[in-house]
């Protein structure tokens, strides 16, 4: 048994995988849809065999050398019968309301002329939707709280940002900077002054995210990057981290807002182009009601503060600017004398490490006593479909958090095991982290 793959092909691909997995979500059963170099790729369920190919272009479906046709004269909306006969394909019983509707059509046209090779997906008991990552992005920064998004005035707008933008009587002011640097610097400084804010960077400029992140993490200042290539990770200091879901595009970007309020800092999340065109089930988000908003001091009057006092966890109390008595540095490394900057490092050294404890590794997926494979992103999204059908016969380790990088945690979960490591580069910085910071020298790449 394996996941049932079904690639649709031609003009309206996109479409009929679309409409498949907000049909799959109605029905309570989950599944996936991604984009391929030959159209969509839909999956819900295991099967037997390999999978199948459903050319739009031929209202024909293909396996190997077998062949089966769906006649575009029997209906009038062809899509909904497509999505009728592959949904039977994949193994449901007959339902419907009985209305003779195309999509019931076709479900009985595939059961009456096409084989049954699937085995559908246990019937979740919570309802779900079907959201994609772009989707996710807008409802996150809509449930966290967000009442700033910087955007690049240059860049090619975002679904998120038309999903954003279209609300009616939408509370999120949407601003767009004169570039990407700006854009970055521009949700830091709303963040400087109390409000949540993000940022969006295209990933063909996310680099130049970077210098805004990395200065609001040494200034302690919270915001939220959105980038879609990682970079060097280093570079944008603070939190960087990467989804391996649709559902964690969602959830991550709703953590992030308390992330880097609660520790102060910046949250820079990857979010791969494939991650954002990539559709998946999951169960009704439900926002939470209270917002992490750090530790902040209301001082008494013309007492004096130390914005940047020096604390066991490396957190200090915050403070909004032009608070009496409050000092919060724009420059606070390089402009403070030399005793004073070694405390902030050693500071912010002790933030880093409490980070790296609250956030932690994660888990090993599938059998993992012999085998891992280290994976990120997109990739981990891919390796995960066989990993939770119980088809793997390797265990899965999805790196989620880039920085802090918790090397001394992912050491301990692969110590004695054979590791192999999914980059589609040899300059990936997954390979650095594991080899070096992790000390796992002897892990291969596997594409």
């Amino acid at each position: 048994m394996q996941p049932l793959l079904v690639r649709i092909e031609g003009s309206g691909s996109q479409a009929l995988a679309i409409r498949l997995v907000k049909t799959a979500a109605r029905l309570r059963l989950h599944a996936r849809a991604w984009k391929s170099d030959e159209g969509f790729v839909f999956s819900c369920g295991t099967s037997e065999g390999q999978g199948f190919v459903f050319r739009l272009d031929t209202s024909s479906l293909h396996q190997q050398d077998n062949r089966w046709e769906l006649p575009r004269d029997r209906f009038s909306d062809y899509n909904a019968a497509a999505a009728g006969a592959l949904l039977r394909l994949a193994g449901h019983e007959p339902f419907g309301s009985g209305t003779a509707s195309d999509f019931e059509l076709g479900f009985e046209y595939a059961r009456a002329n096409w084989p049954v090779v699937g085995t559908p997906p246990q019937r979740c008991e919570d309802p779900l939707v079907a959201m994609d990552g772009e989707m996710s992005i807008a409802a996150a920064l809509m449930g966290s709280g967000c009442s700033y998004f910087a955007v690049s005035a240059g860049a090619p707008e975002s679904k998120a940002r038309k999903l954003l933008g279209s609300l009616p009587g939408r509370k999120m002011r949407i601003v767009e900077a004169g570039d990407a640097v700006a854009a970055a610097f521009s949700a830091a400084g709303a963040g400087y002054g109390g409000i949540r804010a993000a940022a969006e960077v295209p990933d063909e400029r996310e680099l130049l995210g970077a210098p805004g992140a990395a200065w609001a993490a040494s200034a302690e200042v919270p915001f939220v990057l959105l980038v879609s290539e990682p970079g060097a990770p280093e570079s944008y200091g603070g939190i960087v981290r990467v989804p391996a879901s649709v559902v964690e595009v969602y959830r991550y970007c709703l953590e992030a807002f308390d992330l880097a309020e609660s520790y102060q800092t910046s949250v820079t999340l990857v979010i791969e182009p494939a991650l954002r065109s990539r559709w998946e089930t999951m169960v009704e988000p439900a926002v939470s009601a209270t917002l992490h908003r750090g530790r902040w001091v209301v001082p008494a009057d013309g007492s004096p503060f130390d914005r940047y006092a020096d604390t066991d966890d490396g957190v200090s109390p915050r403070s909004a600017p032009g608070m009496a008595g409050l000092e919060h540095s724009t420059n606070a490394l390089e402009g403070d004398d030399a005793p004073r900057r070694k405390a902030r490092i050693e500071k912010l050294s002790r933030k880093e490490e409490s980070l790296r404890g609250a956030i932690g590794a994660g888990s090993i997926l599938g059998p993992g006593d012999s085998t891992v494979v280290i994976a990120r992103g997109t990739i981990a999204a891919q390796l995960r479909d066989w990993v939770e059908a119980g088809l793997a016969p390797c265990g899965l380790l999805p790196i989620r958090t880039l920085r802090p990088f918790p090397s001394e945690e992912v050491a301990a979960r692969l110590a004695g095991k054979r590791i192999l490591i999914a980059v589609e580069r040899t300059d990936d910085s997954l390979l650095r982290l594991i080899r070096a910071d992790a000390g796992i020298t002897g892990a291969e790449i596997w594409r």
